[in-house]
């Protein structure tokens, strides 16, 4: 078994660009933007257009203000009629200018709704944007039934397909495909062939110890090469990872609904933002608000909740009852990071916090 640290990196090591494509703007909220923009803008007071101008220091991105007209003087300054906004200083106040020559936002970045206005204001009416991956997902286990499902005694509905969905509906992949597999080597290895041409393959269940675990032989018997199994975490230590002959990647997540949300979270997300090229959502620190102890000798990723103490927030840790323990998850804002070597730590302990 390797670290969670040591699994990240064997993780990010594999991530490559899927192309780029070029949509309309309408389209472009939440997607990633690849080119750098024109920054020869225009803005507007009152709805009169006033026209971009340099000056020796800064440069004027968009104005809210609703003065009946502006006039440039060449040079330097930017005036209004009425006197309120007068040198630079005060643009500046006002966060309406960046500095001279930085690009408002350059490739490789979120497309939010202020970057579709300013790429309209632009005249950017197609955009070109990172090519969405084709993903995969298999749900495994024999007591595995579709949600809409009525259950027998022993069965239990699918909801790890819905979570991996939710951690790509962030990255503006919304549609994969999806197949529901029993414990059976010849079912696992006809879907897993036919789903082997796919950039991301991820697979909940079947990676663990058991006698029906057959995933990973049947990863293995058809060339998808092994980069680790095992991971020193809880919940989460049933974590394979591996590469297909195409060039695609393998996440053998664990089949229990806590463990794998932890797994996309810490694991899935950051493969998918390297292959985009963009930094991953860091975690903050924040303090503990009471004790925290542990019995784990690996790093455990403990669900917790936000709460606010003498104006101060702080880390409640919610109580889970194992990695199968998808309430927890419910009550939680997110996951916090104990380390291995900390079995009980104090009140006030900052400890990193990923959001959900």
């Amino acid at each position: 078994m390797i670290s969670v640290q040591e699994a990240l990196s064997h993780i990010t090591s594999q991530a490559r660009s899927f192309g780029t494509q070029t949509i309309s703007i309408e389209q472009a909220l939440g997607r990633i933007w690849v080119q750098h923009i024109n920054p020869n803008l225009t803005f507007a007071l009152n709805g009169h257009p006033a026209e971009y101008i340099h000056n020796t220091e800064f440069q004027l991105l968009t104005h809210s203000l609703t003065h009946s007209y502006a006039n440039r003087k060449h040079g330097s300054n930017i005036f209004v009629s009425d006197g309120a906004v007068q040198i630079e200083e005060d643009l500046v106040r006002s966060s309406m200018l960046c500095k001279k020559n930085q690009v408002p936002f350059a490739k490789n970045k979120w497309i939010n709704d202020s970057c579709q206005s300013i790429l309209a204001i632009n005249g950017h009416n197609y955009v070109q944007v990172e090519q969405l991956p084709e993903v995969a997902i298999v749900s495994t286990g024999n007591e595995i039934v579709a949600a809409g499902s009525v259950t027998l005694p022993h069965q239990i509905r699918d909801s790890n397909s819905y979570t991996i969905s939710s951690s790509l509906r962030r990255f503006g992949i919304h549609s994969p495909a999806k197949a529901l597999v029993p414990d059976d080597k010849e079912a696992l290895r006809d879907t897993i062939t036919s789903l082997l041409n796919k950039d991301i393959l991820i697979i909940s269940g079947g990676v663990s110890k058991g006698d029906a675990d057959y995933v990973p032989k049947v990863l293995a018997s058809l060339g998808v090469k092994e980069l680790f199994h095992g991971v020193k975490l809880k919940p989460g230590a049933p974590f394979w990872f591996g590469r297909t002959p195409a060039g695609g990647v393998v996440f053998g997540l664990p089949g229990n609904p806590l463990a794998l949300q932890v797994a996309c979270r810490i694991f899935l997300e950051p493969y998918i933002c390297a292959c985009f090229n963009i930094s991953p959502r860091s975690p903050i620190l924040l303090p503990l608000a009471t004790e925290q102890m542990k019995k784990s000798k690996y790093d455990e990723f403990f669900p917790c909740k936000i709460v606010n103490t003498d104006a101060y927030s702080r880390l409640l840790p919610i109580r889970y009852n194992g990695s199968g323990d998808i309430g927890a998850a419910l009550q939680s804002n997110g996951i916090a990071l104990q380390r291995e070597m900390h079995s009980n730590l104090p009140e006030g302990t900052l400890l990193p916090f990923y959001a959900w």
